[in-house]
């Protein structure tokens, strides 16, 4: 598993852990915001490796 891979993976689980706990929705504004931002850029690097 690359790095990047495992980065996205600990910020969905941020992410997840964030919304179980019922946070309001500026605390899980920035898990989420972090986690697409990330996943953008794993998408990125995939389609210029494909």
């Amino acid at each position: 598993m690359s790095a990047s891979t495992s980065q996205l993976i600990k910020l969905l689980i941020d992410y997840r852990d964030a919304v179980g706990r019922g946070h309001d929705h500026e605390e899980v504004r920035r898990p989420r915001k972090e986690f697409n931002e990330e996943r953008e850029r794993l998408i990125g690097v995939m389609r210029e490796t494909l």
